[in-house]
Parts: C-alpha cells; sequence; structure tokens
C-alpha cells in the first residue's frame, strides 16, 4: 500500500512538471524573450520582455491577432538570428514561438527551397523568401 501510495505522488509531480505553463505577461522574467504584441518602436518592460512589433502573425493567425492577447507570439531572442544558414545551406533561420494554444515552429528559406512536409507557407519580402510554418496544438 505504502508503495502505491509512493507511486501515485510520483506520478503526480511528473504530470505537474511537464504540465505547460500558460504564456502569458504574468511570467517571473522574460529575459531573452520578446513577444510580437503590436509594439512599436520595441519596448522593454520590467520582466526583460521586449515588445515589437506584429511581423507575419497576422498573416498566420488572422485579423484579430492584435486584438487578441492569447494569440501573441511569445519567442526566445534566438528566433531573430540566423541559426541555419550562411554556410550555403537552403535555409536562412529557424526557431520556435509559442502563444497560448500552440507552438509555432519557423523556417526561412529562399522563395524556391522547399519546405518540410505537411508545413504552411507564407511568402515574405516581395515573393523572395518563404517562411514555413506549423503550429502543434499546446
Amino acid at each position: 500500500m505504502k508503495r502505491l501510495r509512493l507511486l501515485l505522488v510520483l506520478a503526480s509531480l511528473v504530470a505537474f512538471v511537464a504540465a505547460p505553463a500558460q504564456v502569458s505577461a504574468e511570467r517571473g522574467s522574460w529575459n531573452n524573450w520578446h513577444v510580437h504584441d503590436g509594439t512599436v518602436p520595441p519596448v522593454t518592460d520590467a520582466t526583460g520582455l521586449t515588445h515589437r512589433g506584429l511581423a507575419f502573425f497576422p498573416q498566420i493567425f488572422g485579423s484579430t491577432y492584435a486584438s487578441t492577447p492569447s494569440l501573441w507570439a511569445y519567442c526566445t531572442d534566438a528566433t531573430d538570428k540566423a541559426l541555419v544558414g550562411g554556410d550555403g545551406g537552403a535555409k536562412h533561420a529557424a526557431g520556435t514561438c509559442r502563444n497560448e494554444l500552440y507552438i509555432i515552429h519557423l523556417l526561412w528559406g529562399d522563395a524556391d527551397a522547399p519546405g518540410p512536409e505537411g508545413w504552411s507557407t507564407l511568402t515574405l519580402d516581395s515573393g523572395t523568401t518563404t517562411l514555413y510554418y506549423r503550429l502543434t496544438p499546446r
């Protein structure tokens, strides 16, 4: 019986730790993160979160993106950097962002570079760059 209780307690702790946290501005520290909430020019608040313009996220989530905080994309600053490419590779950059509903997988490439199977496509920069994205429910 003691063993069963111990297993139940351990299982509960694992479930609690593994549960995804809500993405919101109420997090304790946001150092090295930014949110695309429409703030222009960018501003960094007291928690370390940098508020930025909308970028391409309204094209992914629709016209209510700016007025729906649960859709705002929270991204690590590394998403802005060329994580891949620069070495002659087919992709310019890659990263992930998240909102309360999705993990947002992002991959940039030349307009003629093929994207991963099953990913959606947006054409950017007057047709010279393609953004591939995939939404994974949280």
